[in-house]
């Protein structure tokens, strides 16, 4: 007998009084930068713009 287990994770986060600061060009950037954190993997990142 055998059990499976998955978890998953939903983080939400937004800025304050919701500004869209996160433009389109950015989000790919930002994207692998956290999954680079989620995953523990090294990531070259060289920040966004604002």
């Amino acid at each position: 007998m055998s059990t499976y287990t998955q978890i998953l994770y939903q983080i939400v986060f937004s800025t304050k009084e919701r500004m869209p600061v996160l433009h389109a060009p950015e989000r790919p950037d930002l994207f692998r930068y956290i999954w680079g954190i989620i995953t523990g993997t090294i990531v070259t990142y060289t920040g966004l713009t604002q």
